[in-house]
């Protein structure tokens, strides 16, 4: 993972060697809109690079090491899907290895669990229109508890709001949990996010082969109007993001209205790192999280538009359709349609790539 190498680089010389008080090292995992199963072809993950790289280090330790990864999910979501655990490895190379001590000798082991962690649709629907009624922010682990953070997205936010919120101590804002979760000293949170040309770059270059054409045979096929299809297509989001030296600036801010608010020496941030990176995201997983992100959108642009009568069909044979079936016709054609020749995209998608390191 190239595009991972110099926030490895910062992080990995910050993490202790092991004794009785440093041999566990805990990771927080939380990729949005949601985790992906290991076999979802073309998933980038920090928090993988991260735990090869821990486990490179430590197999030239002589005492057992200890990888504790808890990842952040959804309220609904199957447990099973959880990304799997890497093997146990012996500290020691296996050259220098017997059968006779290998159930014996130093290992760095590696547990994983899940926690539920509020999505930003769901702390805004809790708000209840009043935004005194419900405090922020809401960690999901002890704070003061985590050595390695990670918070990663490769595809355009849900809406506005949770960007715009995102960069603020007093909405809700699952970066200012993550900080505030980190251990004092040693915590690094690995920050991950589109730029405004990477968001762009996936409309156009990765959804765009795909939606747009399926778009249009539905309009011609169910008599669709163009207005209705036009605002499924609409990533509004897009307009509002940052180029990434912007979005540099708004991390900065964000730490520096945190450290004043602490006051004193306690709970302060600085950024250790941040580049501009681009990842290429595999067709499997970009449409799984897209199609788990969007689907409430497009339920309620249908249900607004159509409700719950059935729609009559420009073509004889074709057959009513609901507005819950044309949701579904969209989501399956966006799971599911190919690339046509020439249309797969081949450039990555541009992200800040930030480590932010809580000094105190």
């Amino acid at each position: 993972m190239p595009w991972l190498e110099d926030a490895i680089d910062v992080i990995l010389p910050q993490i202790p060697s092991g004794n009785n008080i440093s041999s566990v090292v805990t990771i927080l995992s939380h990729p949005q809109p949601c985790p992906l199963s290991q076999n979802t072809l073309g998933a980038p993950s920090a928090v993988t690079g991260i735990i090869n790289a821990l486990q490179t280090r430590f197999g030239q330790e002589s005492t057992s090491r200890y990888i504790d990864v808890t990842h952040a999910v959804p309220a609904k979501f199957n447990l099973s899907q959880l990304p799997n655990s890497p093997m146990t490895t012996p500290n020691r190379p296996a050259a220098e290895t017997s059968m006779d001590d290998y159930f014996s000798m130093p290992q760095t082991i590696v547990y994983s669990k899940g926690t539920i962690a509020t999505s930003h649709a769901e702390a805004r629907q809790n708000l209840g229109g009043n935004p005194a009624s419900k405090a922020f922010p809401q960690t999901i682990v002890a704070p003061s508890s985590i050595s390695i953070s990670v918070l990663e997205r490769f595809i355009p936010p849900a809406n506005v709001a949770e960007y715009d919120d995102l960069f603020k101590f007093d909405q809700p804002s699952a970066l200012v949990d993550r900080m505030l979760e980190l251990k004092p000293d040693i915590g690094h949170l690995v920050f991950i996010y589109p730029t405004q040309k990477g968001a762009d770059t996936f409309r156009h270059d990765y959804l765009g082969p795909i939606l747009d054409p399926l778009l249009r045979t539905m309009i011609g096929v169910h008599g669709i109007s163009t207005d209705v299809m036009a605002n499924i297509a609409y990533l509004e989001p897009i307009w509002a993001m940052h180029n990434f030296h912007q979005l540099q600036v708004k991390v900065a801010q964000l730490l520096s209205s945190m450290n004043r608010k602490a006051g004193g020496n306690l709970h302060r941030y600085a950024i250790a790192e941040a580049s501009v990176q681009n990842v290429h995201v595999g067709r499997e997983a970009w449409a799984r999280w897209f199609t788990e992100q969007e689907l409430p959108r497009m339920r309620d642009i249908m249900n607004k538009s159509y409700g719950r009568s059935p729609l009559q069909p420009q073509n004889e044979g074709v057959g009513d359709y609901t507005a819950a079936g044309l949701v579904r016709e969209i989501i399956d054609g966006i799971k599911g349609r190919p690339y046509e020749t020439g249309e797969a995209p081949r450039q990555g998608i541009e992200v800040g790539v930030f480590v932010i390191r809580r000094v105190q």
